[in-house]
């Protein structure tokens, strides 16, 4: 998905951002995962592109995330209160409860990319020292993204 982003997101010579790609696979002693004439430029596997970029790139997944959740009817709140209430109760169908912890784990979800995207923001307008600081002391629900910061 990051490389999808970085790529739709590129603003600079689509040219160049090829050229960088075909030397990180040269650099890597990697075969070509394309043959730009035969299938076409497949946005896989784009390495960071740069700060404005990734910024960006973070920008537009917390919109989209955010826009998703709007799309609900109800709150990540309320799925939790009314799983609360049906592991006390049991008044949901087998595939009613399904239903609920599917869409709250789809919400989880979306709420972690809104919350990775403001953290992941704030270190990249940091300086680099205070950058490191922070991303060595990270809060718990972005330990998973430890490799991304």
């Amino acid at each position: 998905m990051f490389s999808f982003l970085r790529f739709v997101e590129w603003d600079g010579d689509i040219m160049m951002l090829m050229d960088a790609k075909m030397r990180e696979e040269k650099t890597r002693k990697k075969k070509p995962e394309y043959d730009i004439e035969a299938t076409g430029y497949k946005a896989e596997n784009i390495s960071v592109l740069g700060i404005k970029n990734e910024v960006q790139v973070l920008e537009t997944l917390k919109e989209k995330s955010l826009a998703s959740l709007a799309e609900y009817p109800n709150t990540l709140e309320e799925d939790n209160r009314l799983l609360a209430k049906d592991d006390e109760k049991q008044f949901l169908t087998f595939n009613q409860r399904n239903c609920v912890l599917f869409r709250q784990g789809e919400k989880v979800i979306l709420h972690w990319f809104v919350e990775l995207a403001n953290y992941c923001t704030k270190i990249l307008g940091m300086k680099w020292k205070d950058a490191k600081r922070d991303a060595n002391s990270l809060p718990k629900n972005m330990e998973t993204a430890r490799d991304y910061i």
